[in-house]
């Protein structure tokens, strides 16, 4: 498997001291030099750049077709490091004598090369049957094994898996070892397989429950199952496919099982070599027991090696000569060998069997090599490529966007995004469309705190969340202490940090401002003119207030009028409004005090002043203004940031002139609406305006704009937009499915009606 599961391996196999810190040394010198940022520069600086890819034109959509009239079963075994190599007689006499036996009826491949992201077991796995290498977000040898931390494994890739299932057949995978390592089981149970069985499920099986490894099951224990299992499903299923992994050739010594005591090669000082011989035998003795059995003929047998052997005990010789990968089909009727020396990769193993099973058809990037009109030349072009291609593999990870919110449950160690659960500890990589890159920490102790080593490569302009156990963030920072989980966020070295002490959900904007991202205008519903009391609207009145925050209500639009004597109070104007709020027409604008007695003694409702609005927002401090001021709005604008605490977050302006956007934001106003009632221009002198502003901000606009094509154009820049004013529920629904728009002004429909939800109004402001 791993090559950073060498040490812990040598724990288990009770080895001595001295070769444990001989392995560690080499490790973490290995991993000293991963790290280095001149060694990520390098590496930068020589990797072919995604641009120039043209994966698309070699990615073959995954598709098969039946071509014979009776489809076969399949049992493929992956064979731990069991590569080719060792088949070679003058490096490794008479070691291969049971595979030889079975080469001698089979169609067997020589030229099996191992290629970037085909490393590992998993690796080896992906291959072969997505035809795609297992590339992370993250470089090294051992780290694709942390994606085993994903909810789903590459689930926008089809796989061999997908494919057999969907034409009918019933699929199982058998592992002596735990499912759960390196992601082994969600990759078999994302891709279609009806039954995945690890150690968990496969060791009660056994009459000597302790008769196993410290990865697992003995292979013996494994075929003797598996062959059982084999019977049961020939008789209980058409069409079947088995597949089986091994253990017993792990590095670095190998596991031989018992049933293979009296099985050495040559004077047995080499372990390794002791464990490929027993391997052999066991193989060849269950391969010739499905042939033999009455289902022999209906089924066919492929045997490959995972990954080339990792380093072992027998490392030395094996690197004498060019290495290959284990590949050989048998079938029950073929008495003869037919040899295949044409170039491929573990890519191309899954393409290359659908002929032997019944069907045809193309996986991905890989390559039927028994086809002899097959171009040995795109072959080894996709071999070369396969860095330059890694943008593209990695869409099959599927990360998710964050939409509404991300929730961090540190109870069960995991972190919902868009409805999906991945495990914590998790680095989450963002752009400032809130799309996630997702990395995690490899299955390896040594290895806990690389998330925290992960930040410090980061290019400056890259937003991230760190969702760790505190002690594994010290390097980043020390105050945390060494206890629980914590949250470091921002880019660039500039960071949010802080403990979690209990489970807590951030909404997006909570993320952009963590994560230093410019954040997004916060969408809440708005109460036109204060909202509607007693059926009646334009009150902008103390009761409208109290009555709309009572409903839910968090914006509130209101009406601003400068006095004779230069005072702010809410009324719309000074012609119409004035008649129907204090029943006669007003001979001149009136002074605040003339003004307030009118609403004192001629007024059902209590209009607010700017002074009482103040007052009444300290008695709501959830409450947030949003101002519509007739005349001379930047010097209204002026005065409420001088007199209102807190300005410039809980008074959220509208401006009429685009031109003025910079001269309210300059004033240190956070949030702006732009509202477009009297605006003269076009819809793309709005596109072309908007494209000047900084965030947040957001657009609203009459109906009649709203019904055009500019709401769909501004959410494309996630920008976000409000229609008013809207007080019918069946038109709301209509601005929002048909056009695009994200909310509304309104009079009168609660905050939660419609399409909206409660959570639009969860906020994180307290949750650290």
């Amino acid at each position: 498997m791993a090559f950073s599961y060498w040490v812990l391996l040598k724990r288990v196999k009770n080895s001595t001291k001295g070769t444990i810190y001989i392995y560690t040394s080499y490790f973490l010198i290995s991993l000293s030099l991963l790290f280095n940022p001149a060694i990520s520069n390098i590496y930068t600086l020589l990797s072919p750049k995604p641009e120039a890819a043209d994966f698309d034109n070699f990615y073959k959509e995954p598709h098969i077709t039946k071509e014979a009239n009776d489809s076969k079963n399949l049992v493929l075994i992956y064979a731990e490091g069991l590569e080719r190599t060792y088949f070679d007689e003058t490096i490794f006499p008479g070691l291969i004598k049971g595979l030889r036996e079975l080469e001698s009826k089979s169609t067997y491949f020589t030229n099996i090369k191992q290629v970037r992201g085909t490393i590992s077991t998993m690796g080896g796995m992906v291959a072969s049957q997505c035809g795609i290498p297992l590339l992370s977000p993250v470089y090294g040898p051992d780290l694709n094994n942390s994606m085993g931390s994903m909810d789903m494994y590459l689930p926008s890739a089809v796989s061999l898996g997908d494919l057999l299932h969907d034409k009918g057949y019933y699929l199982i995978y058998y592992g002596g070892a735990k499912l759960s390592f390196a992601g082994k089981g969600k990759f078999y149970s994302t891709h279609k397989f009806d039954d995945v069985c690890g150690k968990t499920k496969l060791l009660p099986k056994l009459i000597n429950k302790s008769y196993k490894t410290g990865w697992g099951l003995y292979d013996d224990s494994l075929f003797d199952l598996a062959y059982q299992r084999f019977m049961e499903l020939s008789t209980l299923y058409n069409k079947f496919g088995l597949f089986l992994l091994t253990l017993d050739t792990h590095f670095p010594d190998g596991y031989p099982s018992k049933s293979c005591q009296d099985i050495i090669y040559k004077d047995g000082s080499n372990a390794m070599l002791n464990a490929v011989a027993c391997s052999d035998y066991l193989i060849r003795e269950f391969v010739n027991k499905i042939m033999q059995s009455p289902y022999g003929a209906k089924t066919v047998v492929v045997i490959v090696s995972d990954h080339l052997a990792m380093k072992n005990t027998a490392s030395k010789l094996l690197n004498k000569r060019e290495r290959t990968n284990l590949f050989m089909i048998i079938e029950s009727s073929v008495k003869e060998a037919t040899k295949i020396q044409k170039l491929g990769s573990t890519l191309d193993i899954g393409t290359t069997i659908l002929p032997f099973i019944g069907y045809k058809g193309s996986i991905g990037l890989g390559r039927n090599l028994n086809d002899p009109n097959q171009s040995i030349s795109e072959i080894e072009y996709i071999q070369k490529n396969l860095l330059s291609w890694k943008p593209s593999i990695l869409r099959f990870w599927n990360f998710p966007k964050i939409q509404e919110s991300i929730e961090i449950d540190i109870t069960n160690e995991t972190i919902k995004i868009a409805g999906r659960l991945f495990d914590i500890p998790v680095l989450i990589e963002l752009n400032d469309k809130l799309e996630t890159t997702l990395k995690f920490t490899p299955c390896n102790d040594l290895l806990r705190k690389f998330l925290a080593n992960q930040v410090l490569t980061l290019d400056k302009n890259t937003p991230f969340l760190l969702i760790d156990e505190c002690k594994n963030v010290d390097r980043l920072d020390k105050t945390l202490g060494q206890t629980g989980f914590c949250l470091i966020a921002g880019k660039g070295g500039k960071y949010y940090k802080n403990k979690i002490n209990e489970n807590i959900k951030l909404t997006s904007d909570d993320v952009r401002r963590f994560a230093s991202l410019a954040p997004n205008f916060q969408v809440l519903r708005i109460a036109h003119a204060g909202g509607g009391i007693k059926q009646k609207t334009y009150t902008n009145s103390h009761e409208a207030l109290d009555y709309s925050i009572k409903n839910g209500f968090l914006y509130f639009e209101l009406d601003f009028s400068f006095t004779k004597d230069g005072h702010l109070v809410c009324i719309h104007d000074w012609k119409g409004s004035f008649k129907k709020t204090f029943g006669f027409e007003a001979k001149e604008r009136p002074t605040l005090e003339t003004f307030e007695s009118l609403v004192k003694n001629a007024s059902e409702f209590k209009n607010c002043t700017l002074d009482s609005l103040i007052s009444w927002m300290k008695q709501n401090p959830s409450a947030f203004i949003i101002t519509d001021i007739k005349e001379d709005n930047l010097k209204a604008l002026r005065i409420m940031s001088k007199k209102i605490p807190g300005f410039e977050r809980r008074i959220i302006p509208q401006i009429y002139n685009p031109k003025n956007y910079n001269r309210v934001k300059s004033m240190g106003y956070k949030q702006i609406i732009w509202t477009l009632y009297r605006y003269r221009g076009t819809n793309a002198d709005v596109l072309k305006w908007v494209d000047k502003f900084k965030k947040p901000f957001a657009i609203t606009m009459p109906k009649k704009r709203a019904t055009s094509n500019l709401p769909r154009e501004l959410a494309k820049k996630h920008i976000p937009t409000y229609v008013h004013t809207v007080n019918k529920l069946e038109e709301m629904n209509k601005f929002i499915n048909n056009f695009g728009l994200t909310e509304i002004y309104t009079d009168f429909l609660h905050p939660c009606e419609g399409l909206m939800t409660n959570m639009h109004y969860k906020t994180a402001d307290n949750a650290l």
